[in-house]
């Protein structure tokens, strides 16, 4: 087992309550500052966030239909060519097999020590991949990344298992439609490497009990991911917690548990690391540790019924969400009744936002009052599996609580607290954060 990772690459930690429309500007900051351009919060620095983001996205493909993009494929590799201080050095990498994705990325990490700018969830989110883990130099099991959007995931582990159901074809637009994106350094492959074989070792008939999936979680990392940074002072210092067992809404009969390794911080338990185990199969898909214990769910099942209760629940969907609905059904023809599938021929992207701003402006002038309901605490009951898909956070380390009702299910974030009542909203979200 070995691993690499891409020297002098920062992690650029968003602060809290940031927008994560921000998260693609911090992806380039880091590659920028590694390639040469400078240090975050000195005279160096390239750029502020907010200001870098508005330089990106005012590259963007004015032509993409909706969904609107943050930061396309496009504007990421135009920004970084052109910022780049030893010359244009990135090419945008389009590959429609998971295969060729990987060999690309183990390749930009492996021969030319440049960390990658990867679209993941289906395009809706920018990381940073900084490294892989391997068996041999031959074939590699996971990679390395940062992620802006979360303070905990900077040198994060993704086991190549795990990696394909997150490393997915853009799921929107037209012009990268169906294609796996990459950032990455523009010469060829010197060698091509393949994707080793998941280490299974549960025959995944049942789902394994939580006090295995603790020894198998610790287990796993010590084999798949050993040098994870900060991982072996966790295995040290802290406790095994409860593990979470987590279903995923897109992809059915597929459990994970969440096992966090903990140390108390006043009466609080803060994670020094969080593991995900396949909670059929038992191998590692997933791993992160630091060197500061922060907690990851402050939200505690105990919690969840007084949340539910103290807060008024939309009956009836927001304008925003309805506006996005009509505005994709008439712009989008794959989505549409009758549609042919083709490529829109509608709306640019100003266009598109004017259409949003007169269908919002009618929807308004029809609608009626918003109407809520009040639960009352004997009628919730929170389920003891928690729940993830792409359109509820960006990482499955943030998962929802299922809270049934006579009403309908809701869902509540273990992060934040936040009650949404569908997963729906995902297809008139905004790309490329």
């Amino acid at each position: 087992m070995g691993s690499y990772i891409v020297p002098g690459v920062p992690f650029d930690i968003a602060p809290m309550g940031e927008s994560d429309q921000y998260s693609g500007a911090r992806v380039a900051r880091m590659i920028l500052i590694s390639v040469g351009l400078g240090g975050i919060g000195t005279a160096g620095d390239p750029m502020p966030p907010t200001a870098l983001y508005n330089s990106i996205s005012g590259l963007d493909d004015l032509t993409e239909p909706s969904p609107f993009w943050y930061i396309d494929p496009g504007a990421m590799n135009a920004a970084l060519n052109n910022m780049d201080p030893q010359g244009p050095n990135f090419v945008l990498y389009t590959e429609a097999s998971p295969a060729n994705a990987h060999d690309q990325l183990h390749s930009t990490l492996q021969d030319y020590q440049v960390a990658a700018a990867v679209l993941v969830h289906g395009g809706a989110h920018w990381i940073c991949v900084t490294g892989y883990t391997y068996n041999t130099p031959a074939d590699f099991n996971g990679f390395y990344f940062n992620d802006p959007a979360y303070g905990s995931m900077a040198n994060a582990w993704l086991a190549t298992a795990d990696w394909d159901t997150e490393d997915i074809a853009v799921t929107g637009g037209a012009r990268w439609l169906g294609q796996i994106i990459e950032v990455g350094d523009p010469r060829p492959i010197k060698q091509h490497a393949v994707a080793a074989p998941r280490p299974i070792v549960r025959p995944g008939d049942s789902i394994i009990p939580p006090a295995d999936a603790v020894k198998l979680a610790i287990e796993g990392v010590q084999r798949q991911c050993p040098e994870l940074p900060h991982l072996r002072q966790a295995i040290k210092e802290g406790r095994p917690g409860q593990p979470r067992l987590v279903t995923r809404l897109d992809r059915e009969g597929d459990y994970f548990y969440l096992v966090p390794l903990e140390s108390e911080v006043r009466d609080r338990q803060h994670a020094l690391a969080v593991i995900k185990l396949d909670a059929r199969l038992g191998d590692v898909l997933s791993a992160m540790a630091t060197d500061s214990p922060r907690e990851l769910w402050p939200i505690r099942t105990e919690d969840v019924r007084e949340i539910v209760a103290a807060h008024p629940i939309p009956v009836r969907e927001p304008l925003d969400t309805v506006t996005g609905r009509l505005l994709d059904t008439i712009t989008w023809p794959r989505w549409s009744i009758g549609g042919t599938g083709g490529l829109p021929q509608v709306a640019t992207q100003t266009q598109g936002h004017n259409l949003r701003g007169a269908i919002a402006g009618a929807l308004a002038s029809y609608a009626s009052p918003r109407e809520y309901i009040t639960l009352r605490p004997y009628e919730i009951e929170v389920g003891p599996i928690l729940t993830w898909g792409p359109c509820g956070s960006i990482s499955s380390f943030y998962p929802y609580y299922v809270v049934r009702t006579p009403w309908r299910n809701l869902y509540v974030s273990a992060q934040s607290g936040i009650i949404r009542t569908s997963f729906e909203l995902c297809p008139w979200m905004p790309l490329g954060a």
